[in-house]
């Protein structure tokens, strides 16, 4: 881990509702398992580090198994498309600070090989462990059926 440069985020679930994204997700690490320091997981928005985001501990600790068999944090995140560009995460420890890399998870709108999503009004791109939003124009039919 101390070599390590990130903490991997895996993506359960991605909404977007009008402008509003929702991010559900765990930090998934063997660290965890070890560390019994404190930690806070941030979101970086505009390139500001906003208000720590609340974390609490996974139903994904009891993989297959009735005790648990690893130590993942779960978090929500939600913002407005029309207020956040650019969004990234990081998590900071004792003494160091690191970055995040992502695993999403079957069924999520954006993954390896699709980076960009658009639904209802919100563009989301996610390029380099980074999301991009923007607002998109609602169409029009040009026609009435």
């Amino acid at each position: 881990m101390l070599n390590s440069d990130n903490i991997e985020i895996v993506v359960k679930k991605l909404t977007v509702h009008g402008t509003k994204v929702r991010l559900l997700g765990f930090l998934k690490s063997v660290f965890f398992q070890f560390y019994k320091g404190s930690f806070e997981l941030y979101a970086v928005e505009n390139g500001i580090q906003g208000s720590p985001i609340h974390v609490s501990p996974s139903t994904h600790n009891y993989y297959l198994s009735h005790g648990p068999t690893q130590r993942f944090w779960k978090f929500e995140y939600e913002c407005d498309a029309r207020e956040v560009q650019n969004l990234w995460f990081k998590v900071k420890f004792d003494t160091a600070e690191l970055k995040t890399s992502y695993y999403f998870m079957p069924l999520i709108p954006i993954h390896a090989e699709l980076m960009e999503y658009i639904k209802d009004r919100v563009k989301i791109i996610y390029h380099e462990n980074q999301w991009y939003f923007s607002e998109v124009e609602e169409k029009k039919p040009e026609k009435e059926i």
